[in-house]
């Protein structure tokens, strides 16, 4: 089946809520992740989790990590390697897209947790971060839309 002339194909629901919460619209997040720095894997879980209606496999398996390295919170270094165990990383060197799952290592981040975050549109990324990069979706929150350019480059790309 062919879609119509001019017809636009649906939007990935990853990205689709990652651009609303990119424009202001935290609604459905946590306080924790819309308020407070540092919870960049839990941003991302919280946004697959909404767009879907469902748990995330990736996110069962970070917490398997987790709990393996004696921690109670998952990091994004868990689901990092999560997404490798799983078989999610896209081709090495291939081009995010919007709605992946960018992952940066303990190396790349330059702090022990990791760093996770969504690509948007237009080369920025949607990320809850203690960095003073990019900017904030609204004044007090975490979660900031920075250019990818401004970041190191990821480790690993996901699909959701």
């Amino acid at each position: 089946m062919t879609s119509p002339p001019n017809s636009r194909p649906a939007l990935n629901p990853v990205l689709a809520l990652a651009q609303r919460i990119a424009a202001g619209n935290a609604g459905g997040l946590s306080a924790t992740t819309r308020e407070e720095a540092g919870y960049c894997a839990q941003l991302c879980h919280e946004i697959v989790k909404l767009a879907r209606g469902a748990e995330w496999r990736t996110a069962d398996r970070a917490q398997v990590n987790s709990q393996a390295a004696r921690r109670e919170i998952r990091w994004a270094v868990d689901y990092l390697n999560a997404s490798r165990q799983l078989g999610q990383a896209r081709a090495p060197g291939a081009a995010p897209q919007p709605g992946d799952i960018l992952y940066w290592s303990a190396e790349a981040a330059g702090c022990p947790q990791g760093h996770a975050a969504i690509m948007l549109t237009g080369g920025r990324i949607l990320e809850n971060t203690t960095a003073k990069r990019g900017a904030p979706i609204c004044p007090g929150s975490a979660i900031r839309v920075t250019p990818l350019a401004a970041c190191p480059k990821p480790t690993l790309v996901a699909r959701p």
